[in-house]
């Protein structure tokens, strides 16, 4: 019995000729010389960049790439590299792991990270079918983004064209209607498209004469489409007024099935075209032509999901001053609408009218969706829209309608924007009477505010020498200069601030916390503001509030009430989530039922992770106050929370907090992120590190990371936890950066 041969495809001489292009980045010249040499051995034409530095990288991340191979770089760690790879428009090119001798992680590991596999030059047979494997998957992988891309332009292409010309167009496939569009439904008198199904076309055109259109016909569907199109003369009394008729017919991908296009001249003024909404203070004068039907159906297609809502973003009133400005404003004005939901949800944006968009949420549980809806809530508040140098306010109202995809079609669709466009938003504390309880409680906690201390010198028997900071160590803290109050905030910001309070106008800013050890994954800074005069106020930056305890004490309350709430609701998506929280020290010092307060948002909150709220207090005032703050915290802790420092490591206290204070979380003075642009400031900064190391070991947080370049800086720092824009913005609700990929 003779032998077969068994060959590999992958192994084929088109792929061999057809060259690659590898990036590869690595310190080694030996190693990289040693994997071309092992290509080129083989007759496989390689093109290939070597580079060891994040510059060099971020550049050559914007050209065309076959594969790219990570080793070792004086620059980047692994999952800095991953993390810049992720970020650019090479994310999906397969990336090989070129394995160190003592391999520090398993294979699972590094390819959950995003490793397409790993490589080791000793073994070069296996290292090349690995290579060559990649290589194949990384040309299958760009044909079909190619072919998507240009199915997707085509579609497109295509549903513009009939929205231009009002094309009624059909599927026939022998003889027999077996799918339309919303015109040609319409065209024949019908209401659905369930109506239309199952007839036969020629039943329908009712051609006068009806041996030609059959004989024509008959070509047609064996795909002799040379004799199409063609004019016929209807004797269907709803086609009269379109005599002669106009057919083209298109092949499809089964055959004899043809698609058919009828040319209409619809006017918008027939009543059978716009099927009227239940009446609402913002009427809806024109529904969403079957276009956007079709993107959210591609949109589904590609974003498949077991639940499914569609989102109707509107306007909720419109200034007079916007209906009468000039047309760049009022134009500018809507517009910014679009912005506003892609920020806010980073989802697909589907315009149906002016001022009036839809979004998809979706989710694999109904719990989680509803929860990702019930967050929406807090996109409702009113907003600044900046348009050139004027500022304008803009409200929003936010509806939602469940679907399921078998029942999205052109017949149902209208329907479906109703009643988003009329169903309010859920609320599941609303639906959750413990937690109404609960609520109802706290209301009831009164407090009242004890008669201000001045600020002593700290006193806690410490010797002095142990006050100040020590001087043998090159790094020197530098003094704490007073925040000098902006020409911006000006007016009677209080008396505002009291009636913005009242009217739960205060608006709450979630931003994502990345976690260099990758344990803390969902942990969000809180930080708070409102719109005074048009601008938007950080309510960190009133420094009135200093000499009004009071009101103090209720912002800071109404805070945790609410974030309390939103993070109630967010750990059904995240069980682990935590919130930093950004309070001012009378809370800490002059709420006594502050413990009690603490204890019932916990109850609220319901998380099963340990710490899920943490206070964050300035380190000015917490060194002020030391005394009494230690004793406070503590207690704070034994109820459940925990606490941390912003604005750390400038000042002489610093050195002391260190010492004497149970605080093991540290925001970093913004100063920090600045010495990151140079060389001198990085060391400076590792200096300081050190110095607070020589005490004990913290958790450090640096913030204002906004770019690439601060970011990836901050790796060459031990610290632990980076914040700032470029890793998520600051946005109006709680979402994690994996769902906005």
């Amino acid at each position: 019995m003779g032998s077969i041969e068994v060959k590999n495809l992958l192994l084929s001489t088109q792929l061999k000729q057809s060259g690659m292009r590898l990036l590869i980045v690595d310190d080694n010249q030996i190693r990289y010389n040693h994997i071309i040499s092992l290509l080129e051995k083989r007759e496989y034409k390689v093109e290939a960049v070597l580079l060891d530095d994040q510059v060099s990288l971020e550049k050559q991340l914007h050209l065309d790439w076959d594969l790219i191979l990570f080793g070792r770089a004086y620059e980047l760690t692994l999952t800095h590299f991953l993390r810049l790879l992720a970020d650019s428009d090479k994310a999906l090119t397969p990336t090989l792991y070129l394995a160190p001798e003592a391999l520090e992680m398993s294979e699972v590991k590094l390819i959950s990270m995003g490793i397409y596999d790993v490589l080791n030059i000793d073994q070069p047979e296996q290292c090349l079918l690995k290579i060559i494997r990649a290589l194949a998957f990384s040309r299958l992988q760009k044909n079909q983004m190619q072919l998507t891309d240009e199915l997707k332009h085509n579609v497109q292409i295509k549903q513009n064209w009939i929205e231009e010309h009002k094309k009624a167009v059909a599927i026939i496939e022998e003889g027999i209607v077996v799918e339309c569009n919303h015109e040609f439904t319409h065209l024949f008198g019908f209401n659905t498209c369930d109506d239309v199904i199952g007839f036969p076309l020629i039943d329908l055109i009712q051609p006068e004469d009806i041996q030609s259109f059959k004989a024509r016909f008959k070509k047609l569907a064996f795909g002799k489409f040379e004799y199409g199109p063609f004019e016929l003369i209807s004797l269907n009394t709803q086609l009269t007024h379109q005599n002669p008729v106009q057919i083209e017919c298109n092949p499809t991908d089964q055959n004899q099935v043809i698609e058919i296009t009828i040319s209409t001249h619809f006017q918008q003024s027939d009543h059978s075209f716009s099927p009227q909404l239940e009446t609402t203070p913002h009427q809806v004068n024109r529904i969403a032509p079957h276009t956007t039907l079709a993107k959210i159906l591609q949109h589904l297609e590609e974003h498949p999901a077991q639940e499914n809502a569609l989102v109707i973003f509107s306007l909720a009133s419109c200034p007079d001053y916007i209906l009468s400005s000039d047309w760049d404003t009022f134009k500018g004005y809507f517009g910014k609408l679009s912005d506003f939901i892609l920020e806010q949800t980073n989802g697909a944006v589907f315009k149906i009218e002016t001022a009036l968009y839809a979004t998809i949420i979706q989710a694999e549980t109904i719990e989680v969706l509803k929860s990702r809806l019930s967050a929406l809530h807090a996109l409702e508040k009113p907003r600044l829209v900046n348009l050139g140098d004027q500022t304008y306010q803009q409200h929003v109202k936010i509806g939602y309608s469940l679907f399921k995809l078998s029942d999205l079609n052109v017949d149902n669709f209208e329907q479906l924007i109703a009643n988003a466009y009329n169903t309010a938003l859920p609320n599941l504390l609303s639906n959750d009477a413990a937690l109404e309880t609960t609520l109802e409680e706290i209301e009831e906690i009164h407090f009242e505010v004890t008669q201000a201390d001045e600020p002593t010198a700290i006193q806690l028997n410490t010797p002095s020498s142990e006050v100040e900071p020590d001087h043998s160590t090159e790094f020197v803290f530098q003094a704490i200069e007073e925040p000098v109050q902006s020409d911006e905030v000006h007016g009677d910001i209080l008396v505002h601030l009291r009636k913005v309070l009242e009217r739960d106008q205060i608006t709450l800013k979630f931003q994502q916390i990345y976690d260099k050890e990758d344990t803390s994954l969902n942990t969000y800074e809180v930080s708070s503001g409102f719109i005074f005069e048009n601008q938007w106020i950080q309510l960190d930056d009133i420094e009135e509030l200093v000499d009004d305890p009071e009101l103090s004490i209720k912002i800071d309350r109404w805070i945790l009430v609410e974030a309390a709430k939103q993070l109630h609701n967010f750990l059904t998506q995240y069980p682990e989530a935590k919130l930093i929280i950004n309070l001012r020290h009378h809370v800490l010092l002059k709420h006594h039922q502050l413990a009690e307060l603490i204890s019932k948002l916990l109850m609220i909150v319901g998380a099963k992770a340990p710490q899920p709220l943490i206070l964050q207090f300035k380190e000015k005032y917490i060194a002020q106050h030391l005394n009494e703050i230690l004793p406070a915290i503590e207690v704070l802790r034994a109820q459940g929370a925990d606490i941390a420092v912003c604005e750390f490591g400038l000042s002489k206290c610093s050195n002391l907090i260190l010492k004497v204070a149970n605080i093991q979380n540290f925001t970093l003075h913004e100063e920090f992120t600045d010495d990151l642009n140079t060389e001198e400031g990085i060391e400076r900064f590792k200096q300081a590190i050190e110095y607070f190391n020589t005490h004990r070991s913290v958790n450090l947080l640096l913030k204002n990371l906004n770019d690439m370049n601060s970011f990836a800086n901050a790796w060459n720092v031990d610290v632990r936890f980076l914040q700032g824009d470029y890793y998520q913005r600051k946005l109006d609700q709680l979402m994690n950066v994996q769902d906005q990929s």
